[in-house]
């Protein structure tokens, strides 16, 4: 990537970005963005990918048998939800140790309202 001086990059990014106008097209059809179905299983029973299966890592069946980017990434995905639970579970005992770490509560804040900040009213935002 070729660097710009001057902060002449970030006025290019912000020339070249729809920011608001991808908003006011997904608002247009009614598709609005949801952040919880962004992540990787969620994803793919949106896109019809998988049905739910309790007896399949991250509880999802492939449709498509030869899909193997997707069965690697639910491999992937599985692996890192498990240690991420026993990581949690390790370190925040009870719900209080979370929901008193005024650092982890100001980083979800700031997820919400900056990442997503349009959005950031939705009733479906995970509450930590």
């Amino acid at each position: 990537m070729i660097g710009l001086p001057g902060g002449q990059m970030k006025s290019l990014e912000r020339k070249c970005s729809l920011g608001s106008t991808l908003l006011s097209l997904r608002q247009l059809i009614g598709l609005p963005e949801v952040f919880t179905e962004k992540g990787l299983p969620d994803n793919l029973l949106k896109r019809v990918a998988t049905v739910t299966n309790s007896s399949q890592p991250c509880g999802l069946k492939l449709l498509i048998e030869d899909y193997p980017y997707a069965a690697d990434r639910l491999e992937i995905w599985a692996t890192i939800e498990a240690w991420f639970d026993d990581y949690c579970a390790f370190y925040y005992l009870v719900d209080n140790m979370i929901q008193d770490y005024t650092e982890l509560q100001s980083w979800w804040k700031e997820v919400r309202e900056k990442g997503d900040g349009d959005l950031k009213n939705e009733p479906w935002w995970p509450q930590i």
